[in-house]
């Protein structure tokens, strides 16, 4: 029978006791005896615990950080959202300001227009106005004739200037009836000019015979033409002259266009059945004078 070179096997049990006994003899003693791996891996963990609780602080530090800014930032949008809400009002506000004073204006201006045109209607209706009156006078006036110049005799009467006219129409070669004459009065004149005899005949066509005889005889007799001394007047000579009588708004015309004619050489202004007129030249056509307006265009066509 050969024999085994190798121990014999022991069973399970046997080879477990044995060692937990070596470990037990190794372990055993007063003082531990910890490997170096062991000493690291607790400071290891113990670091990692560390960086834990750090970084956990840090978060929480940073969340609270959020918070506060969050919260703030609320606290600021809400409070911008208010003012913007604000504004929206404030803005609709003035819209709606904006647009009454809009429409008070479209009224204004629509009032303004019919303002304007109602005024345009009246100065037209009132210049119809005038030229009818202005009609009426003339033809008030187209029978009427002034003489001036002609002395004023103490406590005179009508019959002293009656015979004034009758006189002068022999003078100048018109004979002139007591019933020819409708009226005859003398304006109020000044302490140094006697005021204007105004006689008024029955008819228009005799005064427009006395103002024709009075312009042939001036004519006729250039050195010598009416004057004082011819119907007998006491005193220094002195010119009568005659001419149509002007209702108030013809005299003033009158009187402008003079001024205009002296100012603007214009050679001749004259009257003609209570109607003014302006002449350049000679070979140049009339000009009516109806109005100011007539004069005001004239200057701004120099």
């Amino acid at each position: 029978m050969p024999l085994n070179r190798t121990p014999p096997k022991g069973t399970p049990t046997e080879v477990g006791t044995e060692l937990e006994s070596a470990e037990s003899l190794q372990f055993s003693g007063s003082a531990p005896n910890l490997s170096v791996f062991d000493i690291e891996n607790v400071t290891s963990r113990k670091r990692k615990h560390d960086d834990i609780s750090s970084m956990i602080e840090f978060m929480d530090e940073i969340r609270s950080m959020l918070d506060k800014s969050t919260k703030k930032n609320e606290r600021k949008l809400s409070s911008l959202e208010s003012k913007i809400e604000e504004l929206i009002s404030q803005n609709n506000d003035i819209m709606t300001s904006i647009d009454f004073i809009t429409n008070k204006y479209d009224e204004l201006q629509s009032r303004m227009d019919e303002a304007k045109n109602e005024r345009k209607a009246d100065r037209l209706l009132i210049h119809q106005l005038e030229t009818k009156v202005e009609n009426l006078e003339r033809a008030l006036y187209s029978t009427r004739l002034e003489l001036k110049n002609v002395p004023k005799k103490e406590n005179e009467v009508k019959d002293d200037l009656c015979d004034v006219i009758m006189k002068t129409g022999n003078v100048i070669g018109i004979s002139i009836q007591d019933q020819e004459i409708k009226e005859v009065f003398r304006t109020k004149g000044k302490p140094d000019r006697p005021g204007t005899v105004v006689v008024d005949f029955v008819s228009a066509v005799k005064r427009d015979k006395f103002i024709k005889k009075t312009r042939d005889y001036n004519r006729k007799n250039s050195a010598n033409k009416l004057n004082t001394k011819h119907l007998s007047f006491d005193g220094p000579e002195k010119p009568v002259f005659i001419s149509e009588s002007l209702s108030p708004r013809g005299h003033h015309l009158y009187h402008l266009a003079r001024s205009f004619a002296s100012e603007n050489a214009y050679k001749f202004c004259w009257i003609s059945s209570g109607k003014v007129y302006l002449r350049r030249e000679t070979n140049e056509r009339y000009i009516r004078v109806d109005s100011e307006e007539v004069l005001s265009k004239l200057s701004q066509a120099k």
